[in-house]
């Protein structure tokens, strides 16, 4: 239940979690602050990211920034954390970004607020657009997939991974498995394999297990277990991938023809943001347009509210306050740069109010005069003189 009270004076009381605020317009011709679309600058890592303007009063004006993706320990593959950075001054407006859900609910810098979704830990890229043979000179009809081997911790680098890779097949054995254990004896291999990173490419040792012994990979049986440099307790090395055929379809398209000389394929890996990932944008301040606040502005000013009622329940109680106490109305939709005139129907000037410069199309007034009286109940002129936006005149009414 939500309970809001008043006190004597005329205050609000507000229980937990709940706000007061005044929503009011912009001045005709206001354009807010905006962000271009992101720009990857640097690194593999894939997700999504944009900008979403949270304060549009600080968002500076024509800059560069930089949102850089950073990791506490180097061998960590997921960021753990993104800083927001002006590319001109090295201000830092986010220092320690977190939110890599894409939930909206991360650190806001420059009225700036990154929204930042990626992958918790890299993952075989299935898409056939990506993972599928980049060469084939034979009839082979098969499919490749990758698993990660589930002992090892899937969000630290190893020696070719989480890179992608390539797999070189030929007619006539072009390399050899490495002699693992008792199992998976040194095998020669009609292919070879490679990490892909960029213009990087870089062979990988690997064990081989040839269940028809035709030195290639033709069998559901067979696999490649990529061999890393590190060692498990038995003092033997880690694997890291496992590559092996898809049989998901495989019914489609008939009997497995294995590869054969000139196929290569390609394994893609989807690569969550990391250390050395750099996105940039630009920022544009908000402003006026004058030539779009003429436009506004022939929508018309007007006052609420109209008419003015001294007895209506949302009035504040009068405290120690002589008359009818502080009352306040708005003339809205009025331009930056502007005069008010409040004038009686015989003509009489009532006030003059002012608004210069700001960016609220809002000019509050008290319902007092120029000589600070009371105003009386009745009907009153306003005309509005909005420069080379243009002039107004309109009408409210003030009951008792």
């Amino acid at each position: 239940p939500v309970s809001v009270s008043r006190t004597p004076r005329g205050g609000i009381v507000l229980p937990k979690n709940i706000v007061e605020v005044r929503p009011e317009p912009k001045v005709p011709g206001f354009v807010p602050a905006s962000a271009s679309t992101l720009t990857k600058v640097s690194g593999p890592g894939t997700g999504t990211a944009l900008i979403e303007i949270v304060n549009s009063n600080q968002v500076p004006d024509h800059r560069t920034m930089f949102l850089k993706f950073s990791s506490d320990l180097p061998e960590n593959i997921h960021a753990d954390s993104y800083s927001l950075i002006d590319s001109a001054t090295g201000a830092v407006y986010i220092e320690r970004g977190t939110d890599f859900a894409g939930a909206g609910t991360g650190e806001v810098g420059a009225g700036l607020k990154p929204v930042v979704s990626t992958p918790l830990v890299p993952s075989f890229n299935a898409d056939t657009t990506v993972s599928r043979f980049v060469a084939k000179q034979s009839a082979t009809n098969i499919r490749l997939k990758l698993t990660f081997n589930p002992g090892l911790n899937v969000n630290k680098r190893h020696f070719g991974y989480p890179e992608n890779m390539i797999v070189g097949f030929s007619s006539t054995v072009i390399d050899t498995s490495v002699d693992y254990d008792f199992s998976h004896p040194a095998l020669p291999c009609k292919f070879i394999v490679h990490t892909i990173n960029g213009m990087n490419v870089q062979r990988l040792n690997f064990v081989f297990n040839d269940d028809n012994k035709d030195g290639t990979l033709s069998s559901v049986k067979d696999y490649i277990d990529i061999v890393d440099t590190t060692t498990n307790i038995y003092g033997l090395n880690n694997l890291t991938w496992r590559i092996q055929l898809d049989t998901a379809g495989q019914y489609q398209r008939g009997a497995i023809v294995p590869p054969a000389f000139g196929d290569t394929y390609f394994l893609g890996v989807t690569i969550p943001y990391s250390a050395g990932d750099v996105y940039s944008f630009r920022t544009t301040a908000q402003r006026i347009d004058p030539s779009k606040a003429k436009t506004d502005f022939a929508q018309e000013p007007y006052v609420v509210p109209n008419p003015y009622v001294g007895a209506a329940s949302f009035e504040p109680e009068r405290f120690a306050i002589a008359g009818r106490g502080e009352r306040r109305m708005e003339f809205r939709g009025i331009p930056a740069e502007c005069t008010i005139r409040i004038f009686t129907v015989k003509g009489d000037l009532v006030q003059t109010l002012y608004h210069n410069g700001s960016n609220d199309s809002f000019v509050a007034w008290n319902l007092r005069t120029k000589d600070n009286l009371d105003v009386a109940p009745g009907l009153y002129i306003f005309h509005v003189d909005g420069r080379e936006a243009g002039t107004h005149y309109g009408k409210f009414a003030i009951i008792k």
